[in-house]
């Protein structure tokens, strides 16, 4: 038999093994989909308007679902997005909550 797999590739295996992995309706899609995301990560700032857009859309979001998980109105979430109101240290508390992110991560100006 071939070469033993490593401790990465084994747990790699487990995770396929256990039904960890899904599979994707359109592999060309979601490829482009994370290239766009590199693409905008290499941008000189991102906003905590865009951090939280990013990591909404990430997760397969809407704006809808995220204001339902937060409590906030769509309105808020689209305004905070798009930098027309100012994301609090309060609201970026309860929109990470909903994001599973440290709220620092949307606070922080890269």
């Amino acid at each position: 038999m071939g070469k033993p797999l490593d401790s990465e590739e084994q747990a790699i295996l487990n995770s396929v093994e256990q039904g960890e992995w899904q599979s994707v309706p359109s592999l060309e899609l979601e490829i482009k989909r994370y290239r766009d995301y590199a693409v905008a990560s290499r941008q000189s700032i991102v906003t905590p308007g865009a951090s939280v857009r990013i990591l909404r859309e990430l997760q397969d979001m809407t704006p809808t679902d995220l204001a339902t998980l937060t409590g906030l109105s769509v309105e808020t979430i689209t305004a905070i997005e798009q930098e027309q109101i100012p994301l609090t240290e309060a609201g970026s508390v309860v929109i990470a909550q909903a994001l599973r992110c440290d709220p620092r991560v949307l606070l922080a100006s890269v």
